[in-house]
């Protein structure tokens, strides 16, 4: 009798084992609770495969309740993990990095990019275009409840970015935020995150080595650091009292304001303290020596005689600033040939703002990255009808117009693999007040943000416009703030660097339908609105709020309404 049980319950055995594998076959990652497939990533994964592998597994088990296995030995069917067979490879063949292909080919599947990273894009891929799930900002998530996963029968596709330095900032430096804004920035397709901390400790206070740089390692992405850190290399704490000399001579009086740039010493200072950093930090790519956050600069002889020629910038619309990026790249260039010998991987990045956007006379060393900040372009307060609502190239708008002039004087000048803007995409209007000297590990979001002072930004469609035309012109790399996440835009932002051709609209469009679900077309409405009214849109009120009620009338999901009630809170305090 117990051999006639044993032998029925092999039966069954292979029948759901037959069953799974139909299945598999058939194109279903999950179904009624089972799957025929294994997760079969490289025998020696890197960390993001690794990572990829899991993340594949706890999302199709979050979908479906199925929990797939996975395994390096798995045999076929499966879905390979950064196995490409011979197609995928072809597919892959010469495109830039972080490629990807997604390919099913019978009943394997396979996710593969051409570095780890570009393998959990794939799985993202997947995960957003087959499975329905969204990541819409940091801590906002879709995962839909379904009963299955199906794949078309034929699914080839194949992923490029067209910008090679794809950058989130993480600033305001937050530990929480930090960690949210990389898992989303990863999710996004981004490749590059820069630790904004100013002239502050928050490194060390957040124990960032500890938290923020194993969370990296697993998803691939590359490391920035820095900010404003004039003072951060050269501490007035430490130096102004015995060396006033290394500090700017501003009306007359040694100021720490800025740093003396012709004082060899300084430079001498600077290397050894940013080599020092890189010893303790030695997953840091980028490091950045950027002149602080005010619009002052050295007075002195030596700095300028350092500057050579005089000329106006075009900082500052005629008030009468002079250049000094001559005298600005001579000493980032003097300290980046130290840093050559020392840690000869590693970029130093100057950023081309206030005084020091102008074009120079002179050649940034080759270890030099030259972020170009088109500072004065936001919208201004009097509601001129310039900044981010109109992109850099409009006719007729002078101030965007002379900051694009400059970054073509930068590109004759600078390699695009070593030439970016830092853009402000998503604007800061919530700041209690800005991170400083004495910015301290306590200083959350809720003591940094004010959420009543939130506006709408809506730009998505200048944004659009002004990065396929970088694209265009041979620029390779993009980064952003992202102080206030403007949800909107934000949602742009990474997809157009791997597709420059959207249009803005479908963009909003595809927003809409993740996010709100039933309530889309009044939701998509209303953001078009927004945009079509630019930043006149509080005159668009009445219209705007009345898309708002209809919205919440068509959904009753609560993560759906939730997000049309945050939309509602910024229009409370709007003026």
């Amino acid at each position: 009798m117990r051999a006639n049980r044993f032998i029925c319950s092999l039966a069954v055995l292979a029948l759901v084992i037959t069953g799974c594998r139909r299945e598999a076959a058939e194109g279903y990652l999950a179904r009624n609770g089972g799957s025929g497939y294994t997760i079969a990533p490289p025998p020696n994964p890197a960390a993001p495969e690794e990572f990829a592998a899991q993340e594949l597994q706890k999302y199709v088990k979050r979908v479906t309740g199925v929990e797939l296995a996975i395994d390096a030995n798995a045999k076929s069917p499966a879905i390979f993990i950064g196995r490409p067979n011979g197609a995928a490879r072809a597919l892959l063949e010469d495109r830039r990095p972080d490629s990807y292909a997604v390919l099913r080919d019978g009943a394997d599947l396979y996710l593969t990019g051409n570095t780890p990273a570009g393998t959990l894009y794939a799985v993202y891929h997947l995960l957003e275009n087959h499975a329905g799930c969204s990541w819409l900002q940091p801590g906002d998530e879709v995962v839909p409840q379904r009963a299955e996963i199906r794949l078309p029968d034929y699914l080839q596709e194949v992923e490029e970015p067209k910008f090679d330095y794809r950058n989130l900032n993480l600033y305001p430096f937050i530990a929480d935020r930090n960690l949210r804004n990389a898992d989303w920035a990863a999710k996004s397709r981004l490749n590059w995150v820069h630790a904004c901390t100013n002239s502050s400790t928050l490194w060390e206070d957040f124990d960032s080595r500890r938290t923020l740089i194993p969370e990296l390692k697993k998803r691939g992405i590359h490391l920035n650091y820095g900010g404003h850190t004039f003072n951060t290399w050269v501490s007035p704490k430490k130096y102004y009292k015995d060396h006033p000399d290394y500090f700017s001579l501003v009306n007359g009086k040694r100021d720490p304001a800025q740093l003396c740039v012709s004082n060899p010493e300084v430079a001498r200072v600077t290397a050894e303290n940013i080599s020092a950093f890189l010893d303790r930090n030695p997953e840091i790519e980028m490091v950045d020596l950027w002149l602080n956050d005010v619009t002052k600069w050295c007075e002195c002889e030596g700095c300028r005689r350092m500057e050579g020629r005089q000329r106006k910038s075009v900082f500052g619309e005629g008030k009468g600033f002079e250049t000094r990026t001559n005298s600005n790249i001579k000493f980032v260039n003097a300290v980046a040939g130290e840093l050559a010998r020392r840690h000869p991987k590693v970029l130093l990045q100057t950023l081309a703002y206030f005084m020091v956007i102008d074009a120079p006379d002179v050649k940034p060393a080759e270890n030099v990255m030259v972020g170009f900040a088109p500072i004065m372009r936001m919208p201004s307060a009097d509601g001129r009808r310039t900044g981010y609502y109109y992109p850099i190239y409009m006719p007729g708008h002078e101030i965007n117009r002379t900051r694009l002039a400059e970054i073509e004087k930068w590109l004759k000048i600078v390699r695009p693999e070593r030439f970016f803007t830092y853009e402000y995409y998503s604007h800061a209007t919530t700041a209690r007040r800005m991170i400083g000297l004495d910015t301290m590990p306590q200083d959350l979001e809720a003591s940094l943000l004010d959420r009543s002072k939130m506006r709408f930004h809506v730009f998505t469609d200048a944004m659009a416009k002004e990065i396929s035309y970088y694209h265009e012109i041979g620029m390779n790399n993009i980064s952003t703030e992202e102080w206030d996440w403007n949800e909107l835009n934000m949602y742009a932002y990474p997809r157009l660097q791997w597709r420059p051709e959207l249009s803005a609209n479908s963009i909003v469009a595809d927003y809409s339908r993740r996010a709100y679900g039933n309530a889309a077309r009044p939701m998509m409405d209303h953001w078009l609105t927004l945009q079509e009214a630019r930043e006149q849109y509080p005159a668009r009120r009445a219209e705007c709020l009345a898309l708002l009620k209809q919205a919440a009338e068509m959904t009753a999901e609560a993560a759906q309404l939730r997000r049309i009630r945050a939309v509602e809170e910024i229009w409370s305090h709007t003026p």
